[in-house]
């Protein structure tokens, strides 16, 4: 009889703790669908709604990796999102925490590319609202982007933002457009031949087409520049950072010769 009631309760236990792992994930998996929309539509209300996701599924499970790399994810887009609109206060509250729970990633693991090259973007992103910082930002996201590339040489959203960094340095800095074009290449190229469709991060796709297109507008070549941006659209026709601004702006650059 002992052994009977011992056997329904670990049984039980077992199905809280699936339950409960269920919907740490259930959690994430919305955050990352509210997220993509986000990005596709520049959409602040689901930017917000997204990281209330990844906020529950971190007060859910604190240790859980996703759950804090995601709510880091979406607090740079979301500082990204105000610095569009100018709002210092709150992109200063997004870059803050997305800095504090990357450097707690890095803190736990020292080879975690992922979380170092966001840390790098992070810190790019402060020199873009705030050139003064350049001297100490800049070097921050020039050395960690460096820094992850050592570490996986064939991550896509590695050498994307490595590409991003070195379009956004100045040239007397070690910033390149060229060489920007090049990382941008190599990143869209691993992601349409990646083997591992399961992998848990997987952002980057669009916003490599994007850059690259900006890097080929700033070279001058437009058509080829309107080719990758229409191969965007072809997959995400919404995607309004193409749609709305980097098309537009470079079929007039092309009309305009």
């Amino acid at each position: 009889m002992k052994s009977k009631i011992l056997f329904i309760v670990l049984f039980l236990l077992a199905a809280i703790s699936f339950n409960y792992t269920q919907s740490v994930d259930a959690l994430i998996d919305e955050g990352k669908k509210l997220l993509h929309n986000a990005d596709v539509e520049f959409d602040l209300t689901s930017y917000i709604k997204a990281r209330g996701m990844f906020e529950r599924a971190q007060a859910s499970d604190k240790e859980n990796y996703l759950a804090n790399y995601f709510l880091a994810y979406n607090d740079y887009k979301l500082a990204f999102y105000y610095m569009q609109m100018e709002d210092i206060l709150q992109f200063t509250n997004h870059v803050d925490s997305a800095t504090e729970i990357l450097k707690s990633l890095i803190k736990e693991n020292g080879e975690d590319a992922e979380a170092i090259s966001l840390l790098g973007t992070v810190n790019g992103i402060q020199v873009s609202m705030d050139p003064s910082l350049g001297q100490s930002n800049g070097v921050q996201n020039i050395s960690l982007t460096s820094e992850a590339i050592g570490i996986t040489p064939s991550n896509p959203r590695v050498l994307l933002q490595k590409g991003i960094s070195k379009y956004s340095t100045p040239e007397f800095f070690g910033g390149s457009k060229e060489k920007a074009l090049d990382f941008f290449k190599r990143s869209i190229s691993i992601f349409e031949n990646e083997k591992d469709t399961d992998s848990k991060i997987s952002w980057g796709y669009l916003d490599a087409l994007a850059w690259l297109g900006k890097t080929q507008t700033q070279l001058g070549d437009y058509e080829v520049a309107i080719s990758t941006y229409n191969k965007a659209l072809q997959i995400e026709p919404k995607f309004s950072w193409v749609k709305n601004i980097l098309l537009p702006a470079v079929q007039e650059k092309l009309t305009s010769q």
